[in-house]
């Protein structure tokens, strides 16, 4: 019976090696998604286009005003246009990650 136990343990101890070496990667902590290109549009506009990637989705979206000394706060985003967005366009990212966009208010421009 010992002899048994040995054997299959042994047995064990080389297999499990080998279905370790054949397992694929490791799955990313939830689902990925493709950062859709939104520079150019309202922040309110590239919110809801981010938003709609999957509804059931809570995105972690962070926005920073690049007007200078006198930055007004983003009430209405309508009025506010997405100047960069990282991640890319066209970049894999996680709901884990943030989203950062750079704004300015439309008559400001995004050049200053």
């Amino acid at each position: 019976m010992k002899m048994h136990v040995f054997r299959a343990a042994g047995a064990l101890a080389l297999i499990a090696p080998a279905a370790i070496g054949l397992a694929g990667p490791a799955q990313a902590d939830g689902p990925t998604f493709v950062m859709p290109s939104v520079e150019k549009m309202s922040l309110q506009k590239a919110t809801k286009t981010i938003d709609k990637l999957d509804p059931n989705t809570t995105f972690v979206i962070k926005s920073h005003n690049i007007d200078g000394p006198t930055k007004q706060k983003q009430i209405d985003l309508m009025y506010w246009e997405v100047c960069s967005q990282s991640p890319a366009a066209g970049a894999e990212f996680t709901p884990s990650e943030d989203i950062e966009m750079s704004v300015s208010r439309f008559f400001d421009g995004c050049d200053g």
